[in-house]
């Protein structure tokens, strides 16, 4: 499937290929970065886990074909509001648009534990 790359500077905070696939399953919507004209970009999209890719849908008219075989990062993450600690993964690849939808196929993956924030 992908490549998964675990964050060497804390190895109790990174997520497993499994978590980051699971947690990607459990939420709805995250934001797609890419770069157009060599800017970058964030649009917030709706993703969801089918089978080995993330399938992307965004309500901006237009997007699936701009970003039609182009290789973006999907960022989702959730927070708890009161204890602060959550998660977030990025998922990095090149897209096929299918059925009115973008199909991200995974080539990286990365995924993070939130630690609570420390009081001082």
């Amino acid at each position: 499937m992908s490549r998964f790359v675990p964050d060497p500077a804390d190895s109790r905070l990174f997520l497993t290929l499994e978590e980051c696939l699971q947690v990607l399953s459990d939420v709805a919507d995250g934001w797609v970065n890419f770069t157009r004209h060599a800017l970058p970009h964030a649009l917030p999209v709706r993703c969801h886990v089918e089978g080995p890719d993330l399938v992307l849908r965004t309500d901006t008219t237009g997007v699936e074909r701009l970003l039609d075989a182009a290789v973006v990062a999907v960022e989702a993450d959730v927070t708890d509001p009161v204890s602060g600690t959550g998660w977030r993964v990025v998922v990095i690849g090149p897209t096929e648009r299918r059925d009115s939808a973008l199909h991200l196929h995974p080539v990286e993956v990365t995924g993070h534990r939130l630690p609570a924030p420390r009081v001082a």
